[in-house]
């Protein structure tokens, strides 16, 4: 079960509905090794190891890998 995620309601207190998904199905050219993850403007960051992927969700595409130690100005 290392290929999926879950999404929980805040406002709620409870997992969404529908949920766990499937990470490859539903982010495609993402590595399913995920550490972190967090939403910006209309891409989505996902932390994987030393790498950084910026996700288009709208396209449902990565559109660039980055160092992660370049988010921290090394």
């Amino acid at each position: 079960m290392h290929d999926v995620y879950w999404s929980y309601n805040e406002n709620r207190k409870v997992m969404d509905f529908g949920y766990p998904r499937s990470i490859s199905e539903d982010f495609p050219g993402v590595n399913t090794t995920i550490d972190a993850a967090f939403y910006e403007g209309d891409f989505i960051y996902f932390f994987v190891g030393p790498q950084v992927y910026k996700f288009d969700h709208s396209h449902r595409a990565v559109v660039r890998v980055e160092t992660a130690n370049s988010w921290l100005g090394c």
